[in-house]
């Protein structure tokens, strides 16, 4: 089965629901719909075209880390958010008596807030103004290091031939 690489902008049209399936797995269910929007000289100004309607899915593996991710973009995202979603296009088939449905579905890989028309904030755990901690390196002798046959500039060669020697020295 080869997977098709999509990437689709919409707003969801409803509130994403999270079911559980056998094996305690965790799936997000939601609907991205997206008009496309062009420019036209004949009517000169931009023409709405037809909106699809993609049914996007986030799977977990069962664990409960992945199980508590798929719970937190159910509380992020709600109907009418914009998203850029990014995933696998997949076809899903039903048989149903003598006749065979089938529809596309976005398996997602990221989903995340579109900037285009608000201003998006993320939550970071730490805030930008703490400091980083800085932990002293130790002071080793880099001649038992492997991969010692590769450039290392303090032992003065030239990383490329042509170079001035006097730099390296």
């Amino acid at each position: 089965m080869t997977d098709i690489p999509l990437t689709i902008t919409g707003n969801i049209t409803k509130t994403p629901v999270v079911q559980y399936l056998r094996g305690n797995k965790a799936i997000l269910r939601m609907t991205v719909a997206s008009t496309p929007r062009y420019y036209s000289k004949a009517e000169q100004g931009y023409v709405e075209g037809e909106t699809t309607f993609m049914p996007i899915e986030v799977r977990s593996s069962g664990s409960e880390k992945h199980n508590y991710y798929v719970e937190e973009l159910t509380e992020q995202f709600q109907s009418g958010d914009r998203v850029i979603v990014t995933g696998n296009l997949v076809t899903r088939s039903k048989q149903d008596g003598n006749e065979t449905h089938r529809w596309n579905v976005l398996m997602a890989e990221e989903i995340g807030f579109s900037t285009r028309y608000t201003k998006v904030t993320p939550h970071r755990k730490r805030p930008r103004s703490e400091p980083i901690e800085h932990r002293p390196v130790e002071q080793t002798d880099f001649t038992h290091q492997p991969f010692s046959h590769l450039h290392q500039p303090y032992r003065a060669e030239p990383p490329l031939a042509g170079l001035n020697q006097e730099r390296y020295q």
